[in-house]
């Protein structure tokens, strides 16, 4: 089923440094980053720098906000992120049609409407050509249909449920006329048959985004440079699987959310809070043997050779409300699938597997326990290990091997404009906070530079992965940072500029992955790929 190298084995496995960065947060002409020239530059930069880990968040269709978390679809991918100048390379776009869309300036922030109007116009001519002109070749073509057959128990549904939002000028599916938001056969089929050329070109990008990123990644391992992905953990009400399977959630007969996850109060949100996601029905999913969401992780695991398991103290226990409810304050807990659905993974996956638990807030000791019988990696976020009142078990002194050290994830602020946020005790700009102060002493040395002293304790710790971010290399500010949680725009923005890349201290970099004894090379890789092979049991499929 996958081809995951075992580097997260029961006892620690080889030392990694990785960097997170978006794709869509690449440099380029299109108004979106895409997986091309941009980022083959970019793990060569990795390579170089002996950077063995990429951690891409997810890549799937982001809904509302632009948020991946909140997307159409946790096994499709989003097309904007497919680069047109391979298309051109494979034949099916001329140098002219790519001119016409290039943009005279590289936008330095995401513009959804005017990247997804210019993706839409090359790649709408790229599908016409390989229709009409047999572009690309019979090779091409043949590769095309054999995929669709192979990804068609998702992907037929997925090319419909888009084509009919689309027809519906981006409503929601509950809100489409009642037959086809309640699936009934007769809609269904009569909307196949009135959507024929719009549903093959909704396979077709899904074909051109797998293809890519299969290239790419293979472009990545030939640089021992592994790809860590990112499963959002619950889905959101407006996408294809709750429209497919609305039995398996919270939502009623007219696809209306009944009960919602979210957070209890904490102090930092006196009401809590309410993310808006239906409630997974998880006796519905058991009584089919949890299939749903076996099918998801093992999707993700094929896509990637490591794999965050978003919120993972869900699949414990999760926080539910009710729909109407104003907060989060009258909610309560219930129980997640818990071990029995990691079981089946590992009878189905084989053992030792590539996860990684986003085990971050308030953690139960049995949320722990469950993390660690499954022989799971856990995460370490520097920067919650010097806030006000620190939480110690987020300092250096405090981690284990099996864990993966963050300077910051996504939905923190950057390194330095967390540092020079931290509270002043007078109010004042010319003193340290206390917790400046602390952080200094902790170092051993003035923290002038944030970014690279949280960068240097992550690489140095215990912690077998540790990560940065692409924004703390570049020693960026707060307005640079990628998401705000509990706000509802101008997140996910946030892009390279032109030749910035390249201008990162990769050689400083390079230094501090070789003294934390970090650094990958290519017959490690090789060497870690045989070593997984030979765990899995004969059963389980090993190409992706």
């Amino acid at each position: 089923m996958h081809n995951s190298p075992a580097t997260l084995g029961p006892n620690g496995g080889q030392r990694r440094a990785g960097v997170w960065l978006h794709p869509t947060s690449f440099s380029g002409p299109y108004g979106c980053g895409k997986l091309g020239s941009e980022a083959r530059k970019f793990i060569d930069c990795l390579s170089a720098a002996g950077v063995g880990l990429w951690q891409v968040l997810p890549m799937n269709p982001p809904g509302p906000g632009l948020s991946p978390y909140m997307a159409h679809s946790s096994r499709a991918s989003n097309a904007l992120l497919i680069d047109p100048e391979d298309l051109r390379d494979w034949g099916l776009l001329s140098t002219d049609e790519l001119e016409a869309e290039r943009s005279p300036n590289a936008l330095r922030r995401l513009d959804p409407r005017d990247a997804k109007q210019r993706a839409s116009r090359l790649l709408r001519r790229a599908h016409g050509n390989f229709c009409q002109h047999n572009a690309g070749g019979d090779e091409l073509h043949k590769e095309f249909y054999s995929y669709c057959e192979g990804a068609a128990d998702w992907l037929e549904d997925w090319a419909l449920y888009v084509s009919l939002k689309q027809r519906a000028r981006g409503r929601a599916w509950y809100s489409w006329e009642r037959d086809l938001a309640r699936r009934e056969p007769a809609a269904l089929e009569r909307a196949r048959n009135e959507l024929v050329d719009e549903l093959d070109y909704q396979r077709w990008l899904q074909f051109l985004f797998e293809r890519q990123w299969r290239e790419l990644r293979k472009y990545a391992r030939e640089k021992s440079v592994l790809t860590f992905g990112d499963l959002p953990m619950f889905a959101a009400l407006d996408s294809v699987e709750i429209w497919c399977r609305p039995d398996l959630f919270e939502v009623d007969e007219n696809g209306k959310a009944l009960r919602v996850v979210g957070a209890p109060p904490d102090p930092f949100h006196s009401g809590g809070q309410i993310w808006g996601h239906p409630a997974p029905r998880w006796d519905a999913m058991a009584a089919e043997g949890h299939r749903f969401e076996l099918d998801r992780i093992q999707a993700a695991l094929a896509q990637f050779d490591l794999l965050r398991l978003d919120h993972f103290i869900g699949y414990h226990h999760h926080w539910v409300v009710d729909a109407s409810e104003a907060d989060a304050r009258n909610g309560h807990y219930t129980a997640g699938p818990g071990r029995a659905l990691f079981d089946q993974l590992e009878r189905e996956q084989g053992q030792n597997l590539p996860l990684v638990c986003e085990d971050l807030g308030d953690v139960a000791p049995e949320v722990v326990e469950l993390r660690d019988e499954l022989g799971l990696y856990g995460m370490r976020v520097l920067q919650f290990g010097f806030g006000p009142g620190p939480d110690t078990i987020h300092r250096p002194h405090n981690f284990n091997r099996r864990s993966v050290a963050y300077t910051g994830t996504h939905d923190n602020d950057t390194s330095l404009g967390w540092f020079n946020s931290l509270p002043q005790a007078d109010q004042t700009e010319t003193k340290p906070s206390p917790s400046q102060r602390d952080l200094s002493a902790y170092a051993g040395g003035p923290t002038r530079e944030a970014h690279w002293c949280l960068t240097r304790m992550a690489f140095t710790s215990v912690a077998n992965l540790a990560i940065t971010s692409m924004q703390d290399l570049l020693g960026k500010s707060s307005r640079h940072r990628m998401n705000r949680p509990g706000t509802a725009s101008g997140n996910w923005l946030w892009r390279l500029k032109p030749g910035e890349l390249e201008g990162a201290d990769w050689a400083r970099l390079g230094q501090l992955v070789a003294i934390s004894q970090r650094a990958t090379s290519v017959s490690a890789l090789a060497t870690e790929s045989a070593a997984a092979a030979e765990t899995r049991p004969e059963s389980v499929e090993t190409d992706t």
